[in-house]
């Protein structure tokens, strides 16, 4: 997988690395045309006050004549121009909007330590009383672990998935538990959901579009409290720390959403089976969100291909 990573980031660059050149080729050849059609004779010296003025003084008699070709150069050198800018801001600092590209990886988690883990740069900003979390997942034959905690000042297990030891996978709310009957030890992905409500806490899991199991009074009319840290594989025992390797996750992630209300079951089968996308309202997955610590792999993915 790191081969596949160094392959795709080294095909990037080239195919950037080309962009560039044609750009500039482009650049240079409506230089070189709009110095053809305002100096004609060659004239050093007016080209050097045209180089500086022709833009500015709209009254020089020479850039009037030759104004409309010499505009339509003027425009095509500029387009170039900001073509060639947009590409090195990519290179350089990273497209600002949401591509499919910039959603499209995986983490991976290879052994159990208390040092590997991802913090999401978001939190909960009101309280919670629904949600929605959505993921693909690719787990090894032993215990999962703890893909998946959010914690709050005073309560570490406020919102938590994990699967410790020979256990069944559970879904934690304020330290409450219920067994999720899913079947994810077959090194394959699946995509898996839980929703929530607060009313009556019902609470619902899918597997790969598939309801596995439902139930209610899971932290009945308490709501998920604002404030937190979201990370992911490992259980937190403090706000944002204090990590055990024995409840560390181990396997990968991808398209990790959170939304602050139940998804429907049509929604949900979307995801599952790639005829739709939807993003979180809470956590929306992207690179820029993504936190990496201690030795964490990422790679380009796309679990609907």
């Amino acid at each position: 997988m790191q081969n596949t990573s160094t392959a795709y980031s080294v095909s990037l660059k080239e195919l950037l690395r080309r962009k560039i050149a044609a750009l500039e080729q482009r650049l240079l050849h409506h230089t070189e045309s709009i110095d053809d059609v305002n100096h004609p004779h060659g004239d050093n010296e007016d080209d050097d006050v045209d180089h500086h003025d022709g833009q500015r003084d709209g009254n020089d008699n020479r850039h009037a004549e030759g104004s409309p070709p010499a505009a339509h150069h003027s425009q095509d050198r500029s387009t170039t121009r900001d073509e060639l800018d947009k590409v090195l801001k990519k290179l350089t600092h990273g497209s600002r909007t949401r591509s499919k590209s910039s959603r499209s990886f995986q983490i991976g988690f290879p052994m159990r330590t208390n040092y590997m883990y991802s913090r999401v740069k978001r939190t909960v900003n009101r309280e919670m009383y629904a949600m929605t979390l959505c993921m693909w997942l690719k787990g090894g034959a032993s215990g999962i672990g703890t893909p998946f905690s959010y914690s709050v000042p005073g309560q570490a297990n406020e919102l938590v998935l994990i699967e410790w030891g020979d256990k069944p996978m559970e879904l934690l709310i304020k330290d409450t538990a219920v067994i999720l009957p899913l079947s994810l030890h077959d090194g394959k992905w699946h995509h898996m959901c839980v929703t929530w409500l607060a009313r009556d806490g019902i609470w619902e899991v899918y597997q790969d579009g598939a309801k596995r199991g439902s139930g209610e009074n899971l932290n009945a009319w308490q709501p998920i409290k604002p404030g937190g840290v979201f990370i992911l594989g490992q259980e937190q025992d403090s706000l944002g720390g204090r990590f055990d390797a024995t409840q560390a996750f181990v396997g990968e992630i991808s398209d990790l959403q959170l939304w602050s209300h139940t998804l429907t079951h049509h929604d949900i089968y979307s995801l599952a089976s790639c005829h739709g996308h939807m993003t979180g309202d809470i956590i929306s997955w992207a690179e820029s969100v993504v936190e990496l610590h201690g030795g964490i792999t990422k790679y380009p993915f796309d679990p609907c291909h």
